[in-house]
């Protein structure tokens, strides 16, 4: 706005060279008009969310609508007021004549320019078709986070993961039903925390019990030793150890030898640390084993309650766990496997189903808000400039931007998620005021070439350069849904300049021509 403004009150001075207050009435009444509408039309584009079921974009949409109604206040109070005090300002006039003779041509070849545009634009249509729309919440992830990378390893490896299904089970409920799916790996139920085969193990156990039995029996003396103890006992063990005299000394007697003559040098508070530290814990191991295969039928009233209730709640529904047959990273796997699964049970839950069904709220949201803002601002342009074709022309630049932008993002990987969908409505809330500007500007002389000759292109191009440098910087931002905003709005604005500069001269110059006949 104020770019636009600004030029225009530049252009009045260089012009007519008359007092400064006459000229910002002129520049005023000249762009006023148009400022008016671009803050309409931008405002309803962002407004258009407000209806939605996605309260964030709502809240944006509102927030956003007001900034523009306070910046077209302050470009007709700040702006006026400023350059009041400010004094004389420069004489400076930029001329574009190459972009002037590239114009021309362009009018000239203008047929050859409408067939070119139009197989061009069938052509990214084409590719555009494969758009997705990617709603979970690792495309919003730094892909080469190490975190990520964990995770999709994890994931692939079948090791763990955090896109399993939940079921609570209603009677009737069959696993074998979900488990004979191609997509689903196991499902796993409360029995399944109950060990499988327990006649078999129990008995093997039993075995083990008999043959362990005297290494095993309970130590009937608890009371810890004392250091004379240990150390009358030590002494003890050499003595007789060396009544048996053996003959044949073998590296392991020696060790042993060794070891205990050592042992017995030590002092008796050494002795003592030495008795916690081994024969204690020995000790307790050996209880530990004398209990474990001791065992008997383990049943599931005998696992731990706190595992108990949040496998089987108090209406007497059990909780199972549906785990995919493969990695489940890419998008199409995610649908299948949560499709497949929920058409055998349609109240199968988790993470996946829940951002999916979020998915869903979003992209319903924005076909609701792209629609709104299309219709309205169509409205608008119609009931004010009161011309279907100069109506027309002002969106076409939309529509060619929103379906190159799209087949961009399917040339380099750039599918729509959860934070970068918002694009599409922004290129018509944003886009809108260049070619209410140029159309505006053309209107005053229906003349192609006074309109080139204005300030307007320059401020057109001023002032979208100024937005794609503020989306640009968004795509340095380590979050990967903000930097995808970033790169998708800034491929966007960058054809809706291109179209609005080049393409929008050579559609009017058909008003032009059609006018003079």
């Amino acid at each position: 706005f104020s770019l636009h403004f600004s030029l225009r009150y530049q252009e009045a001075m260089n012009s007519e060279h008359i007092d400064r207050s006459s000229c910002l009435g002129t520049s005023a009444r000249s762009v006023g008009g148009a400022i008016l509408i671009c803050t309409l039309t931008t405002a309803i584009g962002f407004l258009g969310f407000v209806p939605t079921a996605y309260s964030g974009l709502a809240d944006l949409g509102i927030i956003s609508a007001g900034g523009m109604f306070v910046a077209a206040l302050l470009t007709f109070s700040f702006l006026p007021a400023f350059y009041t005090i400010a004094g004389e300002i420069r004489v400076h006039v930029i001329d574009f004549p190459s972009s002037d003779a590239l114009i021309r041509y362009l009018i000239r070849h203008r047929l050859a320019v409408v067939v070119v545009l139009a197989a061009t634009s069938a052509g990214a249509a084409w590719v555009a078709r494969d758009t997705y729309f990617d709603y979970s919440v690792i495309a919003l992830k730094d892909a080469e986070a190490e975190s990520v990378v964990t995770h999709k390893r994890l994931q692939a490896d079948g090791i763990a993961t955090d896109y399993a299904l939940s079921i609570l089970s209603q009677p009737g409920f069959d696993p074998a039903d979900l488990e004979s799916l191609e997509v689903v790996s196991t499902v796993v139920t409360p029995a399944d925390f109950v060990p499988k085969n327990q006649e078999d193990k129990l008995q093997t156990l039993e075995d083990a019990a008999i043959m362990l039995d005297s290494a095993l029996s309970p130590v009937h003396n608890n009371d810890p030793p004392t250091a004379g103890e240990l150390v009358r006992q030590t002494n003890q063990l050499i003595a007789v150890l060396n009544a048996q005299g053996f003959e044949d000394q073998s590296p392991a007697t020696e060790r042993l030898y060794r070891a205990l003559d050592a042992l017995a040098a030590q002092p008796s508070q050494s002795m003592l640390i030495w008795q916690r530290g081994v024969i204690s814990n020995l000790i307790g191991e050996l209880e530990w084993l004398r209990r474990a295969i001791n065992a008997g039928p383990i049943g599931f009233s005998d696992l731990p309650e706190d595992l108990r209730d949040r496998l089987i709640n108090e209406n007497g529904h059990e909780l199972s766990v549906v785990l995919p047959e493969y990695d489940i990273t890419p998008l199409d796997r995610l649908n299948r496997f949560i499709e497949d699964v929920r058409r055998v049970e349609p109240n199968a839950t988790g993470r996946p189903v829940i951002e999916w069904g979020v998915g869903q709220i979003v992209t319903e949201s924005f076909r609701t808000a792209l629609l709104i803002a299309i219709v309205s601002i169509g409205v608008i342009l119609l009931l004010i400039f009161r011309r279907l074709g100069h109506a027309l022309l002002i969106v076409v630049p939309l529509l060619l931007a929103a379906v190159f932008t799209l087949a961009a993002g399917v040339l380099f990987g750039l599918p729509l998620n959860m934070a970068n969908i918002l694009v599409l409505p922004l290129i018509f809330g944003l886009g809108v005021d260049n070619g209410v500007h140029v159309i505006d500007r053309y209107r005053d002389f229906n003349d192609v070439e006074h309109l080139l000759h204005s300030s307007t292109p320059r401020a057109v191009v001023l002032s979208t350069l100024t937005t794609i440098g503020t989306f640009a910087a968004l795509s340095l931002s380590p979050h990967q849904g903000t930097a995808s905003i970033g790169v998708l709005l800034t491929i966007a604005v960058s054809f809706l300049l291109i179209f609005t500069v080049f393409l929008l001269p050579v559609l009017l110059s058909f008003f032009e021509l059609r006018d003079a006949k």
